[in-house]
């Protein structure tokens, strides 16, 4: 009987590890977020890079270091652009708010 209960044990031991691995594996889900303006409608994924970012829209209007977010005119609309700091260190898109005038 013991030995029965130390195989099942190790088994979920192996199980429980072989899932921690796949979870850690995985890319975070990407979560695309679009944005209309007056006139355009910019599509800005969860995760783009900073850098990315600036090779499409260009250098920000403003920056904002303490709140961590640009800001964008895009068609005479206010776009704020927050950002995170992923696993490297570089600076990602968090989360993307066009203000309702």
């Amino acid at each position: 009987m013991k030995r029965a209960l130390k195989t099942v044990y190790v088994a979920l031991l192996v199980v429980a590890m072989i899932l921690s691995l796949v979870a850690c594996g995985k890319k975070p889900k990407v979560k695309k977020i679009t944005t209309s303006t007056n006139k355009t409608k910019v599509e800005i994924e969860i995760g783009t890079s900073q850098e990315q970012l600036r090779d499409t829209l260009g250098e920000p209007s403003e920056v904002d270091f303490i709140e961590h977010y640009e800001t964008y005119y895009i068609d005479g609309t206010q776009v704020y652009i927050y950002f995170d700091v992923d696993e490297e260190g570089n600076q990602v898109v968090s989360k993307v708010e066009v203000p309702k005038n």
